[in-house]
């Protein structure tokens, strides 16, 4: 089940020398050349990088922290908008979790490591950057005392409440909670949970947070990557409850969101 995956991952950053197993390599590469379009149409380019020569005593991938030990890389690469971004996160996200069900660690960099570091390996055109990227290998057997250090930093062990994040009309199916824990669950950049979503006979409306007053533009990038994400989560959990959905622009449910938020897209759950 895909809640059992969701629920069981989280965030590696020290990895075991170990290579991935060949049945493994070849899951991978089925995968990535089996990625179409997501939600909003936009075909999504994952490639996998190879890791550097000599990461064995660390590999610096920008601020955000020391990887060690990686077998490589998920690059996301798109053409910088919105809907293109969600997509992204989304494809991104099934990837990561697809790895996790091998027992394959992963952790999410996005919009902080040095692309010079990655462009040698891929191919870019002229309108299109790398938004995000993923580094995997099995987990070592202990982390790193700065592994600790970077997840409090983060606050990733930490999640908001069900109900700040999240309405849920009465008449709502019980199934849709655990739907909407999957997308709780989700991770996001600096541990943001942007995700807010309004539940009632038409469907589950998401929609996304804005930031406070001051709204850099890096940091919006990083919460559309991070909405695909959590429609990546939802709409698999949803899949796997009530067997048929489907997401919908619905302008009803668009009001629905409040102030700071901005509407996303609406999940149609039928049965059967």
């Amino acid at each position: 089940m895909l809640l059992d995956v969701i629920k069981k991952r989280k965030s590696v950053r020290t990895f075991s020398p170990e290579p991935l197993e060949e049945a493994h390599r070849i899951h991978l590469e089925s995968h990535l050349e089996s990625i179409g379009e997501g939600p909003f149409r936009h075909v999504s380019r994952i490639m996998d990088a190879p890791a550097a020569d000599g990461n064995d005593e660390g590999q610096q991938i920008g601020t955000y922290g020391v990887i060690k030990g990686q077998q490589g890389y998920l690059v996301g690469i798109c053409r910088p908008s919105r809907e293109s971004l969600m997509d992204l996160g989304y494809n991104m996200q099934g990837a990561a979790l697809l790895l996790s069900s091998l027992g394959i660690g992963t952790c999410w960099l996005g919009g902080t490591f040095k692309r010079s570091d990655i462009k040698d390996y891929v191919d870019l055109e002229d309108d299109e950057g790398i938004a995000a990227v993923i580094p995997y290998g099995y987990p070592a057997e202990k982390a790193r005392v700065i592994e600790g250090l970077m997840k409090k930093a983060a606050g990733s062990s930490k999640r908001r409440a069900f109900n700040e994040l999240f309405t849920v009309a009465e008449e709502a199916d019980e199934g849709v909670f655990e739907c909407l824990e999957a997308v709780r669950l989700a991770p996001s950049s600096m541990n943001n949970q942007p995700w807010r979503a309004v539940v009632d006979g038409r469907g589950i409306h998401l929609f996304m947070a804005l930031p406070g007053r001051i709204r850099v533009e890096a940091g919006l990038n990083m919460r559309y990557l991070d909405i695909g994400i959590a429609m990546y989560h939802l709409e698999g959990v949803c899949k796997e409850s009530f067997g048929c959905v489907g997401w919908e622009n619905d302008e009803r449910g668009s009001q629905l969101g409040g102030q700071g938020t901005e509407y996303v897209a609406t999940l149609k759950i039928g049965k059967g």
